[in-house]
This record gives structure tokens, C-alpha cells and sequence, in this order.
């Protein structure tokens, strides 16, 4: 695979992974914007716009409605807290027509908004979250934002609220798009077979944007969205109870840690990955629960950990006890040989991605909208960096997460008045 960097004269990126030996494209447009850039009041609003992208590029399509509704099989679009996503696989000859349409998608080359487009995807928004806010895993996410990231935009909802899609006008619309759909504020990646001087004259060609330059508003923006992100960077820790009446209960371990390097936040994705494997593992087999799970969950400057599971209310103190005895048995018993089998097994993972150029666009466009495209991560740079994984990197991820101060204890459902004092008691021998 060659991977090359190019930025257009108006500032669009374009990483370009070429794959000669494949049939297939695949392209990933992202935009730097999410429900990160939102406050209380607009909400809702990336979103929003992300679900009128994809009924605006299908508007133009000279063909009956039901095949336009064929896009989604090749298509997907998604917004998160500090991007917005849109994805394509195609053939390789047909490099032409996709960058046609990704360019209105972001709203390029003078696509109008629809007002009758914004009132259906409105509706159907109004619906997802109906049928979100049924969903138990729903709840307590919501729940969990609210506690940790009380004081940033953090906690603000991907969907957004009802009361705010309601609201939402034309102008509205407009207004977030020529803030943030700049081409200096998207990068495109594509990998697959294609000649790069191809890509770059069609990029050039449909990506214009009439819209003035808005670098420095944009930049402005961020600085207000993330001035109070730092609420979250040093969390208060503590053990949390949600009351709900639920068939199981619900607990999450949460604790963050700041971001460096790309180097290092490859090491410790590595960390938490085996670490998931062991806990499932391990608390499966003793406490009989479906899932376990721990994950890691990254932003511009710090990442968030978590380890979650839900289970019988009974079962919660067995679980709590438990989780801090697995966890010292883990740093104990992890040793050289164990280290050395699980990065060969990583190294081989990494080794069957190159053969998909969907997985080798996916990686290369996240650590470059994390991190910048000074480096660019590919899966071969993320083998040298898993062979140089030590010991001490992993004992010190370890202690990062569990030991250099408390993390944030979430206990949701069920919780009598004597289950709280024994949980509380647990959490104030917490020593792992």
C-alpha cells in the first residue's frame, strides 16, 4: 500500500491510500464538527445536518424514488462528538461519479437545502429518539454523560432533544453549514485502486464552495467549545447510584487519561484490548453475566476508558468485589511470555486489515483528524509500534487507569440502602 498526502489550494486534505490489486474504492469523508460544537440551545444540530446530506445528494438523482433509497447499501453516514462521517464503497471505475456525489454531501458546488427535505428529516429524527430513548443502554449513557462530562459539551446528546429538532429552520441549517462544512475542515481519504493524479484533478474539480473563506471563525469555534473541557480531564472520581427499576443492574468504571502522541495512544488501544479479554474471561465465568466489556473512547485531548457490564441486582457486590480482585490478579500474573503472545496475535490482526481498504481508510482518517497529517498512520506503522510494547508500558497504562487516582464508579437500577453502605465500603478499600 502507498499512502500520500495531498492538501487542494482551498485547504480540502486528501489522504490517498493506493490498493492496485482491488476491485473496490472506498472513500471516507470526514468533517471536523459533532455534537462536541454544540451547546444546550442548538443541540441536535450536526446531526440534523448529517441526515439532510445524504436526502440531498439523492434529490438530484434522475431516477425514481425507490432506487434512490438503493444508496443506503453502499452508503453510511454517522455523526459522533467531534466528527461527522460519510462513507462509500464503489468499483474502481467509478471514482468519478462518487466524488460527484461525496461533493454534495458536504454541501459543495451550490446544493440548496430543501425546506420540505429538513421537515421529513426532522420527523424521522423525532422517531430515532423515540425509539433510543426506549433503550436501556440509552439511559444509562445518558445518565453517565451527565455525571462525567457535567461541565462540558461533552454530555450533550449525538441525537440532540426533541424540543430542539422541533425548532430547527432553514436558517439554522444554513448557518452551522457555512460554519463547518469547510473544505479546511474535512479530510477525504480513499483506498483502493486508483491513480492518485486522478484523484486529485476530480477532487479539484467538484469540491468548490462558494462560500467565503471561514478558517478563523471555525477556529474560533472550537476554542468556545472546548474551553471547559478540562472538567473532565481531572474527574472528581467517587461512587455514583442511579435508582431505576430495572430486571438487571448496570455498572460502569470510568477514568481518563491525557493524550500525548499517536505512539502512545496505539500502545494503550493495545492495552485495553487484551485487558477486555481477560475480564470477560475471567468475570463471565464467575458472575454468569452476558457481557463485559472494556473500551476506550478517544478525543482531541484526552481519552476516556471505561469498563461496563450489567447483571442480576443481587449480583452487584459479588461483581464489584470481584472486578478489583481480577484486576490485581491481571497486573500479578502478566509477564513476558504472555506480552509476546498477545502481540503476535495483534501483529497477525493488523496483518489481515491491510487486506480490506475499507479498515485502511478508517484507521489512516481517525489518527489524522486526532492528531494531524504530519504523521500518517497506516496498519505497518502500527505493527513497529505493538513490537515495542514493554512490560513497563503496560504496567503503567495500568496504573494510569486504576491507580494514580480513583476512577468514576456508575451503579445503576436496583440498589437497596444496605447494598449501597457495603458498595461504598468497597470503594473506600479501593486497591488494585
Amino acid at each position: 500500500m502507498i499512502v500520500k498526502v495531498h492538501k487542494l489550494k482551498n485547504g480540502l486534505t486528501i489522504i490517498a491510500c493506493e490498493y492496485f490489486r482491488f476491485n473496490s474504492l472506498y472513500f471516507d469523508l470526514a468533517v471536523k464538527v459533532g455534537s462536541r460544537y454544540e451547546n444546550e440551545k442548538n443541540n441536535g444540530i450536526a446531526h440534523l445536518v448529517e441526515h439532510l446530506a445524504a436526502a440531498q445528494s439523492s434529490a438530484h438523482k434522475p431516477v425514481e424514488q425507490w432506487i434512490k433509497d438503493d444508496l443506503v447499501h453502499d452508503f453510511s453516514a454517522y455523526t459522533l462528538q467531534e466528527r461527522t462521517n460519510f462513507e462509500f464503497s464503489a468499483h474502481k471505475n467509478d471514482l468519478k461519479p462518487v466524488l460527484k456525489l461525496l461533493s454534495e454531501l458536504v454541501y459543495a458546488r451550490g446544493v440548496v437545502i430543501d425546506k420540505r427535505d429538513l421537515e421529513t428529516e426532522k420527523k424521522i429524527i423525532l422517531e430515532e429518539l423515540l425509539e433510543n430513548e426506549n433503550e436501556p443502554d440509552f439511559y444509562y449513557n445518558t445518565k453517565v454523560r451527565n455525571i462525567c462530562f457535567s461541565d462540558c459539551s461533552l454530555k450533550l446528546n449525538i441525537l440532540g432533544i426533541s424540543h430542539n429538532i422541533m425548532k430547527f429552520c432553514l436558517d439554522d441549517v444554513r448557518r452551522f453549514v457555512n460554519d463547518y462544512y469547510r473544505p479546511e475542515n474535512m479530510i477525504l481519504t480513499v483506498a483502493g485502486s486508483f491513480k492518485i493524479e486522478t484523484l486529485v484533478k476530480l477532487a479539484d474539480k467538484y469540491f468548490k464552495f462558494s462560500r467565503e473563506s471561514m478558517a478563523q471563525r471555525v477556529e474560533s469555534l472550537k476554542k468556545e467549545r472546548f474551553r471547559i473541557s478540562s472538567a473532565y480531564i481531572e474527574p472528581k472520581g467517587g461512587i455514583n447510584f442511579i435508582n431505576r427499576s430495572a430486571s438487571q443492574n448496570y455498572l460502569g468504571y470510568y477514568a481518563t487519561v491525557q493524550n500525548s502522541n499517536a505512539d502512545e495512544l496505539i500502545k494503550r488501544e493495545f492495552f485495553v484490548e487484551f485487558l477486555d479479554q481477560y475480564l470477560s474471561h475471567y468475570l463471565r465465568a464467575k458472575i454468569f453475566c452476558y457481557s463485559v466489556g472494556a473500551d476506550i473512547n478517544t478525543f482531541r485531548e484526552f481519552s476516556s476508558f471505561s469498563v461496563e457490564s450489567s447483571f442480576q441486582p443481587d449480583k452487584t457486590e459479588n461483581f464489584y468485589a470481584l472486578f478489583q480482585q481480577i484486576l490485581k490478579r491481571f497486573r500479578k500474573t502478566l509477564d513476558f511470555g504472555t506480552l509476546k503472545h498477545l502481540k503476535n496475535n495483534k501483529l497477525k490482526r493488523l496483518e489481515l486489515d491491510k487486506d480490506y481498504p475499507r479498515e485502511a481508510a478508517n484507521l489512516t482518517s481517525w489518527f489524522a483528524l486526532v492528531f494531524g497529517t504530519e504523521k500518517i498512520i497506516t496498519h505497518t506503522y502500527q505493527q513497529r509500534m505493538i513490537k515495542s510494547v514493554e512490560l513497563k508500558d503496560i504496567f503503567n497504562f495500568y496504573d494510569q487507569m486504576f491507580r494514580v487516582r480513583p476512577g468514576t464508579v456508575i451503579i445503576g437500577g436496583k440498589v437497596s440502602p444496605t447494598q449501597k453502605q457495603q458498595l461504598k465500603k468497597l470503594w473506600s478499600n479501593w486497591k488494585v
